[in-house]
């Protein structure tokens, strides 16, 4: 069992944005900063124990100074190991603070529950005036080449977005397939894969309608019998965009168009892939 906190700041600089680890418990490890071609700073987190134990407790705590820019990824999947008995339920938090004018690229692989898993997220974002935000999370119905589709035990996550106008939005959700017929059309029907996106900037605009019509033009298109997308405004300073799929390529495709788009459409450049460093 592993209680561990992982505490990063960033900050803009004449030269770009700097990177400095506030924080650093074991197996957390986040070595350097990479500069991308888009202006971001690109670091990768690295689990060095390979996955999630049951009972570990994990933190990750970010900051970007004012104007400082910043992308964020895995070095691989999160893979959530079956519960030990007697031990309380793997738990991750992760706490984003992004400043004026900054923006933060949230790009981690997917989470993957294995059998007999329990687990618990919580990402908690505050975004200042002008901050700008691109966040997505896909969860596996787990180790499905293993025969494992939702076999794990429990899942559960918690989402929440602040600005000082107010809160962009707020979510959780529970899975429990031993207690819950997950297949069932109201949940995850035929589907084995799923997706969420958020697209944050806090400033007056009428853009966001705009956008959620070109998200849903590029959503008919990629969705289809084995995929369906779909994206929604809002109620204030944003876009979430939704995808289920049956295979793991198709969410892949499907967040890289849509990221494609949305940053183009509101920063005015183009989204760039990390870099995977192993």
């Amino acid at each position: 069992m592993m209680c561990a906190t992982l505490s990063i700041h960033f900050s803009h600089e004449k030269g770009g944005t700097s990177f400095l680890v506030l924080r650093q418990e074991p197996p957390w490890r986040a070595l350097r900063a990479f500069p991308n071609a888009s202006g971001e700073a690109l670091v990768h987190l690295h689990n060095v124990s390979g996955g999630v134990l049951g009972g570990d407790n994990l933190r990750l705590e970010v900051t970007l100074a004012p104007h400082a820019q910043a992308q964020i990824t895995t070095v691989g999947s999160t893979r959530v190991y079956r519960h030990r008995f007697g031990m309380p339920d793997a738990n991750h938090v992760t706490l984003f603070h992004v400043g004026s004018g900054a923006l933060l690229e949230y790009l981690p692989e997917p989470v993957i529950p294995f059998a007999r898993s329990r687990f618990s997220q919580k990402c908690e974002i505050h975004l200042s005036d002008d901050a700008g935000l691109i966040w997505w999370e896909t969860v596996s119905a787990g180790r499905i080449a293993h025969g494992e589709a939702f076999s794990f035990d429990k899942f559960s996550a918690e989402t929440a977005i602040h600005s000082a106008s107010g809160p962009v939005a707020l979510e959780r959700y529970s899975l429990s397939p031993k207690s819950q017929a997950i297949a069932s059309p109201v949940r995850m029907g035929p589907f084995l894969y799923s997706a969420t996106m958020y697209v944050c900037r806090v400033a007056g605009s009428s853009r966001w309608l705009a956008l959620e019509n070109e998200l849903n033009e590029i959503a008919r298109e990629l969705s289809g019998p084995e995929t369906c997308w779909g994206a929604s405004s809002l109620v204030r300073h944003g876009v979430v965009v939704r995808g289920m799929a049956r295979h793991a390529h198709q969410v892949t495709r499907g967040l890289q168009s849509l990221w494609q788009a949305a940053k183009q459409s509101i920063w005015g450049r183009g989204a760039l892939l990390p870099r995977k460093i192993y």
